[in-house]
């Protein structure tokens, strides 16, 4: 988990040596673990210290609250999404792809840090903490964005109101799937994913054309 120019700005002070950065990001994966063991709503700061096993003093020299740990980590999270996404329209074994191998690819593209499991409780989290809703919404529309650049790529039929449309129904249900009320639904994460990448392709099948 790396501090970024952009994340470094939301800590109460900049990690200038190799220690603290990485105080910083026993801190993120301590808090990701407690999360996907307890739930996001059960967390609190000391549950954290624990985790990370540092004094809880030491938290608070980079972060006031665990809100303010949160909106550091899902604005990393969301960024490294994005980093993968811009790498879908420019590199050539992504451009080479179909339409669905595309899109199955991209869906899988939150699982950008090698914590999948840790992260994967991160969906959902401005039900429970509102304060953090501006970064979500601003995602959802680069996320749009780039839905609706994909469609003309691929000569989709429709207009572009029809394409953000859609872009926005398939952005919601992903996010609802994984939400925290459906963790004890489905009987293994694969389940969810499934069950997303299948709704997506039906959608998408009906504007795309077919090979």
């Amino acid at each position: 988990m790396n501090t970024t120019e952009a994340t470094t700005t939301l800590l109460l002070r900049e990690p200038q040596q190799h220690r603290s950065r990485k105080l910083v990001d026993d801190i993120c994966l301590a808090t990701l673990m407690v999360a996907s063991k307890i739930g996001l709503r059960g967390v609190t700061t000391n549950h954290i210290a624990d985790a990370a096993g540092v004094d809880i003093s030491s938290l608070y020299r980079f972060f006031p609250d665990k809100v303010a740990i949160l909106r550091y980590i899902y604005t990393g999270w969301l960024m490294g999404i994005r980093k993968v996404w811009d790498s879908y329209e420019t590199r050539a074994e992504f451009l080479r792809l179909e339409w669905n191998e595309y899109f199955i690819a991209l869906s899988d593209s939150w699982q950008v840090s090698g914590t999948e499991e840790y992260y994967s409780s991160l969906h959902g989290v401005t039900w429970i903490y509102p304060e953090l809703n501006e970064i979500e919404v601003n995602h959802r529309n680069y996320y749009i964005e780039f839905f609706i650049r994909q469609m003309e790529r691929f000569g989709a039929n429709g207009t572009t109101k029809q394409w953000q449309d859609l872009a926005t129904y398939l952005y919601i249900v992903e996010d609802e799937l994984y939400s925290e009320p459906f963790n004890d639904v489905f009987s293994h994460q694969d389940a969810r994913s499934n069950l997303f990448k299948e709704t997506m392709i039906f959608h998408l099948g009906k504007i795309l054309p077919t090979s």
